[in-house]
């Protein structure tokens, strides 16, 4: 394991800690104002603890408002994001030896991903299962500019996805950790730009996503 892995998992751990004391700090503050531990929650907030813990920084976060029948959990529509990054940055002028000068490329980078959802739960004893389906998109941008021509790149990317998971209650139902993987098929379109000529292919992809999550309840 190289150290720059080695540095990302340590802030990664770091994360993961602070995230951990922010939930039990919230289901202390819960538990302060209203003392009915079987209160139903409505909506769920879940971090995707896989990224941080590999490689320092957030994926998934998602958001789910649950749907009942009576007082019992059915299931959830679930929206979330993921892949949001956003970059801009200049190269400074350099001289090479012959006295001639180069000014400054600049370089911006833009990604992001949202997909929307419903997951319906079954329960089996302690461990509540539950299976559905996701749309996703994503939008890639890189736009570099360095002297005399342009270097872009855009991707758009579609998918679904089924998925399957199951999830455990802790701290008196208002946490929860999940462990859910999915069979995804994408379909991008891809433009590429470079020194005045443009370029388009399409591209297919079948994937495996997998998340480990924790969960708070509200």
């Amino acid at each position: 394991m190289n150290k720059q892995k080695l540095i990302y998992r340590s802030a990664g751990l770091q994360v993961l800690l602070l995230t951990a004391l922010l939930f039990m700090n919230s289901q202390k503050a819960t538990a302060q104002k209203d003392p009915t531990e079987n209160k139903l929650s409505k909506y769920e907030l879940s971090i995707d603890l896989v990224p941080i813990i590999d490689e320092g920084r957030f994926g998934k976060i998602y958001f789910k408002i649950k749907k009942f029948d009576g007082e019992q959990e059915k299931g959830a529509f679930r929206l979330g994001v993921s892949k949001g990054t956003y970059m801009l940055w200049n190269n400074d002028e350099s001289t090479n030896p012959e006295g001639v000068t180069t000014s400054y490329d600049k370089h911006s980078h833009f990604e992001t991903g949202l997909f929307l959802g419903y997951e319906k739960y079954k329960k089996i004893g302690p461990v509540l299962t539950y299976y559905g389906l996701d749309i996703k998109g994503w939008h890639f941008k890189d736009h570099h500019t360095p002297q005399n021509y342009t270097d872009d790149q855009g991707i758009i990317t579609m998918g679904i996805c089924p998925f399957w998971g199951i999830k455990h209650y802790l701290l008196k139902n208002r946490v929860s950790t999940s462990f859910e993987i999915g069979w995804e098929n994408s379909f991008s379109k891809n433009k590429n730009q470079y020194d005045g000529m443009t370029t388009y292919f399409t591209l297919s992809e079948l994937q495996l996503p997998y998340n480990f999550t924790i969960n708070y309840h509200f």
